[in-house]
């Protein structure tokens, strides 16, 4: 999931890089390799977090089954809060660092003179990170409350 919501951005980007690559001349310090950069980050970090996540869903779904079966209905409630609250400050964290990295990235791009095409293709990347990233944190925190639904 985490792929196709960010391989829309990075795939605009890249179907533009041979003519930016040709402005840049491998010149690792100019505005496509940086964009190239930045979106490679942003979207490895929402990967890995949207990844994280399922991780700690899985995980945080045997030990409530676990405890549900065992009659412990209270301790279950108790770790299905810990587990969306983890999964909450988890969310919050990295969707705070994939803005202040594209923010970084993108008020340099402008600084090295990059196309608006180009800035404009960070920032999605961005959002497009965000948003796997919140959308992977619903999908937990629903699992999880669905354990609990009768």
């Amino acid at each position: 999931m985490t792929k196709r919501v960010c391989l829309a951005a990075t795939l605009m980007f890249v179907l533009s890089a041979p003519a930016m690559a040709q402005r840049d001349r491998g010149d690792r310090s100019g505005p496509g390799y940086l964009a190239r950069r930045c979106i490679a980050t942003v979207n490895t970090l929402a990967e890995r977090t949207v990844h994280r996540i399922a991780y700690r869903t899985q995980y945080c779904i045997r030990t409530i089954n676990a405890l549900l079966e065992e009659g412990a209905d209270d301790e279950a409630h108790a770790v299905a809060r810990r587990c969306t609250d983890s999964i909450h400050t988890v969310t919050e964290r990295v969707v705070t660092r994939i803005h202040q990295l594209a923010t970084r990235c993108t008020t340099r791009l402008a600084e090295l003179g990059a196309s608006d095409r180009m800035i404009a293709a960070v920032r999605q990347a961005g959002a497009d990170s965000v948003e796997a990233v919140q959308s992977a944190a619903e999908r937990a925190t629903r699992a999880i409350r669905a354990l609990f639904d009768e």
